[in-house]
């Protein structure tokens, strides 16, 4: 159509002619911008949510390397280890099935291994083998005091853990571990102040990391180093443990974005790359993760275990659900020009007062508010308001499930599993919050360390299932039988942590750790399973400001009450203020410290 045959057109027409052309522009332009924003938003939702499964991994590490840990401390105090270093041969039989035991319920242990201080000979070891715990007799024991974990751990104090670099294990006899990636912890058994010997631990850390990342979605790749940067686990096997084979592969010359990752911190990054392994464009998040902070990497060296992890996801695969956006948009753009082109021409006024509406409504696509759209009408233009108000629905119903998601993810790295209490690293994390209150407010506020006495036989005879009950039904009671804001948390295992602010003096302590014996030392009842069990409760407090100031001073004198208290006969609290003392203060509770003893491990 020429200009003068398009200006011959009436007023009318070349207003429909013009509106039609301007409806076809606008919904055009509207279904980009919202294909483009609905795109960019599952970007930035797919981001926050990996990098908050970084954060889950990272705590799982911690915390299971935190189990490991535990496990030293429990096989380094033991009586029987002490009996097995001084040539007690019934000693040494119990010790050795205690580890057998042990092994059999840790996957990610290769070997367990009691260590004379003297002559560095093995005096109780324990294999994975492909038949399962391998015991390890005779003349099969081997000498390992020229090992690190042997002379590097007898240096260090009593209650010291030793944690060497992850290696490729290359001593001989190791059965399932040699040639594969491990790290040993290990620490020192003590008569007195007098060295008998090292425990050790060898960790599996390919199976250790495989239970933990079981759960990730599939695609997402892994990547883990070592404090300087050298890669423990990557997608291209050359590059795990390179600097074993004298070669260097390092994070931060294939990603230089983890820089600063390198330094002990909490620090997170973000980012999109391109893998060296792979010619799609990844989404990735690494976290610097800090485990062990007792632990010794060497006699002399810094403390603590610092590793680098890392996850990323193709970005195709993010972008999958965008595809239904474009679809959406383009069907939706194609029928709003095709019912603007008919109804303008032949209602222009009312055509162009419903195109307006619509760009009006289009213009503020995805935007906070409900959608001014006409969609009570029974013709084409009500269909059209209608299909937009739909994919508007839709956008938002995939935001909040990804939104749900994420908040699901951040309660998990917050939360025990089991019982819903708080988990280790929120006890982390509000620990010193509640002491800074206190100063602040000029109020007391007593920290309970909680250990379960008889809780082990349990698990022993009526299985796990039955132990996951008792500790659950344990976390209800103490949940109703504090206050309602005190702080509950269970750190792991048969531990659990509250925390009350505002109590003065010690005999408010002291009032309430025996409500807590008496609440956990009611007998539970399993009707389903016929059964009564009944297990106690020994109580370390530790009251701020007497028993110190900060929250690793307040949880170590907690810790070493409790300990006292099951020194003293189980079943009773003791203050952490009169551990010093010629007769430290506890509470006698008979009842529960009666129940605690015949229920005992």
């Amino acid at each position: 159509m020429s200009g003068r045959e398009l200006f011959a057109l009436s007023l009318a027409r070349r207003l429909a002619l013009a509106f039609a052309l301007l409806a076809l522009f606008a919904a055009g332009l509207t279904g980009y911008f919202a294909y483009r924003d609905g795109r960019a938003a599952l970007i930035v939702t797919a981001t926050e949510q990996l990098a908050t499964a970084t954060r889950v991994l990272g705590g799982r590490i911690a915390m299971t390397l935190d189990g490991v840990e535990r496990d030293l401390q429990l096989l380094a105090r033991h009586p029987d280890s002490s009996s097995a270093l001084t040539g007690d041969e019934v000693g040494r039989e119990h010790i050795g099935e205690l580890f057998s035991a042990l092994l059999a319920s840790r996957p990610a242990y290769f070997q367990i291994r009691l260590i004379a201080a003297g002559n560095g000979i093995e005096v109780a070891r324990v294999d994975r083998a492909a038949s399962g715990p391998l015991r390890i007799a005779g003349d099969d024991l081997q000498e390992k005091g020229h090992q690190p974990y042997v002379f590097e751990t007898l240096a260090l104090p009593p209650g010291g853990v030793f944690a060497s670099p992850a290696t490729i294990n290359r001593e001989s006899g190791a059965h399932d571990a040699e040639g594969r990636p491990s790290a040993q912890l290990a620490m020192r058994v003590s008569d007195g102040e007098r060295a008998l010997g090292v425990v050790v631990i060898n960790l599996d850390l390919n199976g250790l990391f495989h239970l933990l990342a079981t759960d990730l979605p599939g695609g997402t790749t892994v990547y883990l180093t070592n404090g300087d940067g050298d890669f423990l686990i990557h997608p291209d096997p050359r590059k795990a443990f390179a600097f074993d084979r004298g070669q260097r592969a390092r994070i931060q010359e294939v990603f230089p974005q983890t820089a600063a990752l390198l330094a002990p911190g909490n620090a997170e990054v973000s980012f999109r790359t391109t893998p060296e392994h792979s010619a799609d464009e990844h989404l990735a998040s690494f976290v610097g993760v800090d485990a062990l902070p007792s632990a010794w990497r060497g006699a002399g060296g810094e403390r603590g275990v610092h590793f680098l992890l890392g996850l990323a996801q193709p970005l195709s695969g993010v972008l999958t659900e965008s595809g239904e956006l474009a679809a959406n948009a383009t069907r939706n753009v194609l029928l709003a020009g095709v019912l603007a082109a008919l109804l303008a021409f032949v209602l222009a006024r009312a055509v162009t007062a419903s195109l307006r509406q619509i760009e009006q409504a289009m213009a503020h696509f995805g935007k906070p508010g409900a959608l001014d759209l006409p969609t009570d009408r029974q013709d084409e233009i009500g269909a059209l308001a209608r299909r937009f108000a739909a994919m508007q629905q839709q956008i938002r119903a995939q935001l909040v499930t990804l939104e749900a998601q994420r908040q699901a993810l951040d309660h998990e790295a917050q939360h025990d599993w089991l019982t819903g209490l708080a988990n280790r690293r929120s006890l982390i994390g509000f620990l010193p919050q509640a002491l800074a209150r206190a100063a602040r407010q000029g109020n007391g506020l007593s920290l309970f360390f909680i250990d379960l006495d008889g809780f082990k036989p349990i698990n022993d005879t009526h299985g796990h299932s039955t132990g996951d009950r008792v500790l659950v039904d344990i976390a209800g009671r103490l949940a109703h039988g504090v206050r309602a804001g005190d702080f509950i948390a269970r750190p792991g295992g048969d531990e659990f942590v509250v925390i009350c602010e505002g109590l003065h003096t010690a005999d408010e302590a002291s009032r309430v750790a025996d409500k807590l014996i008496q609440l956990i030392g009611t007998p539970i009842e399993l009707a389903d399973k016929g059964l009564w069990l009944q297990v106690g409760a020994s109580i370390g407090i530790a009251c701020y400001p007497g028993d110190g100031d900060d929250a690793e001073t307040l949880t170590g004198a907690a810790d070493r009450a409790m300990y006292a208290a099951k020194t003293a006969g189980r079943g009773i609290w003791c203050l952490a203020g009169t551990l010093d003392a010629e007769k430290p203060a506890a509470g006698d509770n008979p009842a529960a410290r009666d129940a605690a003893r015949q229920t005992t491990d």
